[in-house]
């Protein structure tokens, strides 16, 4: 394990919710370059996890810190930008594919990150889609065609850390497998996946399971 600092670290997270332990203990680290994943069964709290990562539930204890700084509601703002996060039924909101790829980068902090176009080809390419999509209605997009849209924008935001739930889903095997095989060429980025395919846990340096019953265990 390197000796650099993780770029994100979990120590003893425990998270109630209406009454309930949803989250018991957890720990985990991801350090520069790594991929990670977080399995369990349906309400084991994967969801609640990554919530808890992005600001949006306040845990009961533990700590959650991100490059280095402890995540708090003083900086939840600056710290989610640090994160890019793809959930499992992206909203793209209204418009052509195009302009949902380009509204993130019309706010002025990713106004210096706006990909060229041939980098949006280069992505359409890999990810096995036609860049004729650009000029679709999102509405007319499948649930995988959103899934891989939502992973680029990810990748073209350039985050320090990406998280992702459940993102490839909806994709078939060969799809899955070419949009792996990226992710995992690039050593330089910083992922949190929870994800039951085969595919992604295959790239995986550690799996953490969570299990209503046993809390969580690291593989």
């Amino acid at each position: 394990m390197s000796s650099q600092k993780p770029l994100l670290e979990i120590q003893n997270l425990q998270v109630s919710l209406d009454s309930k332990q949803v989250l018991s203990g957890f720990s985990a680290s991801l350090q520069a370059g790594e991929k990670i994943a977080v399995t369990g069964e349906s309400g084991s709290g994967k969801s609640t996890l990554l919530k808890c990562l992005l600001g949006f539930i306040r845990p009961d204890s533990g700590i959650i810190r991100i490059i280095g700084k402890d995540l708090s509601s003083k900086n939840v703002w600056e710290l989610r930008k640090e994160i890019g996060y793809v959930p499992q039924e992206p909203d793209l909101g209204k418009g052509s594919v195009e302009s949902a790829l380009n509204r993130p980068f019309q706010y002025k902090a990713n106004k210096n990150l706006m990909p060229e176009r041939d980098e949006i080809y280069d992505l359409f390419n890999i990810f096995r889609l036609d860049k004729d999509l650009l000029n679709k209605n999102v509405s007319q997009l499948s649930g995988g065609e959103k899934q891989r849209i939502v992973i680029i924008i990810t990748l073209l935001l350039k985050r320090k850390i990406c998280l992702f739930d459940e993102a490839t889903s909806a994709l078939d095997d060969i799809t899955k497998e070419a949009v792996v095989a990226y992710l995992k060429e690039r050593s330089d980025l910083s992922i949190l996946t929870v994800t039951h395919d085969r595919h992604f846990l295959s790239i995986c340096s550690r799996s953490y399971t969570l299990s209503k019953a046993r809390g969580s265990k690291v593989y």
